[in-house]
């Protein structure tokens, strides 16, 4: 049970806002239209979850994100791809919510595991997973390239 008053529901088109905010704080700067063209793909997908959590003032004050993954390599698996709480609403009980409800969903999709990857920078992350039954596995980096820069004109 959470210290504060909260409602987990599912993210609607209108929650784009805040949760540009909400992402932004998670160190992916985005803006409201990015953020609703992103929700809005989500959304279509029931092999994806996306909670908020609302305060007593109908304020979005959390997120959680997740969804299937194939792998030729492993079993299927949820994994968590976002999980943030407004930073004046850590440590009160919100994240925790979060989690348990896409733990919730993964457990009624018959999933066999649930993964989430976090920042090496976030110890304070890391110290909640490993309260919330998690263990660290593995640690590797990530490598990005635009696609605009292969092939194409």
């Amino acid at each position: 049970m959470s210290d504060v008053d909260v409602e987990l529901r599912e993210a609607v088109q209108e929650d784009a806002r805040a949760l540009a905010g909400l992402v932004a704080a998670l160190g992916y700067p985005s803006v409201e239209a990015q953020v609703s063209r992103r929700l809005s793909a989500v959304l279509r997908r029931e092999d994806h979850l996306a909670f908020v959590a609302v305060d007593d003032g109908g304020g979005v004050i959390g997120l959680i994100h997740a969804c299937e993954l194939y792998r030729i390599e492993s079993d299927r698996m949820i994994e968590i791809a976002a999980l943030v709480v407004a930073e004046h609403e850590r440590g009160k009980g919100v994240g925790r919510m979060l989690l348990e409800s896409a733990e919730a969903w993964a457990a009624g999709r018959s999933a066999g595991s649930i993964r989430l990857r976090s920042n090496v920078l976030r110890k304070r992350a890391h110290a909640f997973f490993e309260r919330a039954g998690y263990c660290a596995h593995k640690c590797s980096q990530v490598f990005d390239k635009a696609l605009r820069d292969v092939g194409g004109d």
